[in-house]
């Protein structure tokens, strides 16, 4: 019985630990959307003064948007990161900004562009660390969500490949005036539609994982005392639980069990068996009672 209750607490523990972690998971995404439209308003900005001619007042303030984004690189060091994929993608982007620094102090010297491509190189490093990172980490309480942040890098990809696209099409001849000025209008439409997408995806991430909710401890605790004090072995799982096919019996917020298999392939994997258990029933049953059919009586 102490066993038993011991494995409860720790089970209790852990998923104390993983509601812990997924506020703060929030905190810190919904403190990089508050920077996200910070930069924003200064990006704004930078296109009023670069239309008005104000160069050296467009210079200081895209170094101030570099500056932003350097805390924006900080924070995202600063989130939970068990596997160290924020921290990766942390330093990315403060390397990202710091480089832009420098390239819009030097200029347009051979200096500048060496820090446009420093910039370029972690730049892409952080975007293909901290979107895989943000899937991996909402998906076992949010999967369609994960599966947003997983296309939103699909799109990212779409956008960094069309310049080149436009380019080869351009130098190579291959396709027509009309197609070349129609993806050349439709790159920047593109290009708004992922920063929106990426808004909207760092604010649904902080507000699912800030009201984030785990079960009561009741519902947690794998087994129940009976009235002579003893805990019954629990062999299925309860109305706010569900059971994976590896067997394991896991709280109804968790949409991933800790093998790999999410909830909804783990009911078509039970499903499956036990149709395959039906089958194999019924086809014992007919060898157990066989029928003769056509069978001659003996004389």
């Amino acid at each position: 019985m102490s066993t038993m209750n011991e494995r409860e607490a720790a089970r209790v523990r852990e998923i104390e630990l993983k509601t812990q972690e997924i506020h703060e998971l929030g905190q810190k995404t919904k403190i990089l959307f508050g920077i996200l439209i910070f930069s924003m308003i200064l990006s704004v900005f930078a296109v009023v003064l670069k239309l008005a001619g104000e160069a050296s007042a467009l210079n200081i303030l895209q170094i101030i948007g570099q500056a932003v984004n350097v805390i924006f690189g900080i924070v995202i060091c600063t989130m939970p990161n068990p596997h160290e994929g924020f921290i990766k993608a942390g330093v990315c982007q403060i390397i990202a900004s710091v480089a832009g620094i420098f390239e819009y102090a030097f200029g347009s010297s051979d200096v500048a562009i060496i820090f446009t491509v420093i910039a370029f190189i972690a730049g892409l490093i952080y975007i293909y660390t901290f979107f895989p990172e943000m899937s991996t980490r909402v998906d076992p309480y949010d999967p369609y969500l994960a599966d947003s942040w997983r296309n939103l890098l699909k799109l990212y990809t779409i956008l960094l490949i069309t310049p080149i696209l436009l380019v080869v099409l351009a130098l190579l001849n291959i396709a027509g005036v009309t197609l070349i000025y129609l993806l050349s209008v439709a790159y920047p439409i593109l290009a708004i539609v992922v920063v929106i997408w990426q808004l909207l995806l760092f604010k649904k991430t902080s507000d699912t994982c800030i009201s984030y909710k785990a079960p009561e401890t009741s519902t947690i605790v794998t087994s129940v005392r009976n009235r002579s004090g003893r805990s019954p072995v629990k062999t299925g799982p309860s109305a706010d639980e569900w059971q994976c096919s590896c067997g394991k019996i896991n709280p109804n917020f968790l949409g991933m069990c800790s093998c790999g298999v999410r909830k909804s392939e783990a009911k078509a994997i039970i499903e499956q068996r036990f149709e395959k258990q039906m089958a194999r029933r019924a086809e014992l049953q007919a060898e157990a009672n066989p029928t003769e059919v056509g069978s001659e009586p003996k004389e």
